[in-house]
């Protein structure tokens, strides 16, 4: 399995990157104010061909990083089980989404999952709000702390 990453076309996304970015705000504002959308794909490596998959996810990973409206890709493998590999993409909106899946460069994703020991599983994720601690804050401003009873330590 290779997967062949054009380097021209590489600089040319990251010359339209630095020339058509525009300010995309990040965490929890940026999760409110747009449809954040998030491909989320797990895949078997087959026997001994984690290393190649992991490769070659990471070689489609990097290029798209820079893509517009890309928020963020990443790639792993689970702990636990090293045959088990994890690709997620986050997107800022519905519309940046759909032109990747509509890309040469997500059919070069199709092809590298097709190469997977089993069918990959993988989701769509529509994420309509994100919070952070002022979901904490605004939960114990209006509900309160829970109480806990006292320990009694006579045992």
């Amino acid at each position: 399995m290779r997967v062949r990453i054009d380097r021209r076309e590489l600089e040319r996304a990251h010359e339209h990157r630095a020339s058509h970015t525009q300010f995309i705000p990040s965490g929890t504002r940026a999760a409110v104010s747009s449809r954040v959308v998030r491909l989320a794909v797990a895949l078997v490596a087959p026997a001994s061909g984690t290393d190649q998959l992991l490769h070659a996810l990471r070689l489609l990973a990097s290029p798209t990083r820079i893509e517009p409206g890309c928020l963020g890709c990443r790639v792993w493998t689970d702990d636990g089980n090293g045959s088990m590999v994890r690709y997620v993409e986050e997107w800022a909106s519905e519309s940046a989404m759909r032109r990747r899946v509509r890309s040469r460069r997500f059919t070069r994703l199709l092809e590298v999952m097709e190469s997977a020991e089993r069918p990959p599983s993988i989701q769509f994720d529509f994420v309509t709000a994100t919070r952070g601690l002022d979901y904490v804050a605004e939960v114990r401003e209006i509900d309160g702390p829970l109480e806990t009873p006292a320990r009694d330590n006579t045992e």
